[in-house]
């Protein structure tokens, strides 16, 4: 038996992440840990339908919360959003007030932690 398979490639420019800051929160940040998403929209590529569509809810400091829902709901997407692997194309993420889009993303991926 001969087996033919044909691959096609898709050449598309991936934009690298942004890993400078353009606001240095202090040094305790977060300190309070209040979380807001506002009207947060996000897709996995440029081509693609939004995943996440105008997303708006606010977790207050101390509050834990647990994302539930079927598949494709976007469980994780929100989790990748929060440690910006998955950047936003509308909307914001803000902790403490912060927008995180303007935070140095190694000192965000240091502050914030998200368990499965």
């Amino acid at each position: 038996m001969i087996c033919i398979q044909r691959l096609f490639v898709i050449e598309e420019e991936v934009p690298q992440e942004v890993r400078d800051a353009s606001i240095k929160p202090e040094r305790k940040w977060p300190s309070v840990g209040r979380v807001d998403f506002v009207n947060a929209s996000l897709r996995y590529r440029p081509t693609t339908d939004l995943v996440l569509k105008n997303l708006s809810f606010t977790v207050e400091p101390g509050i834990k919360v647990g994302v539930v829902g079927r598949t494709g709901a976007g469980k994780s997407t929100i989790c990748l959003s929060l440690s910006r692997i998955v950047e936003l194309c509308g909307g914001r993420i803000e902790i403490d007030g912060i927008d995180i889009r303007k935070v140095d993303l190694q000192l965000l991926r240091r502050k914030v932690t998200v368990i499965s």
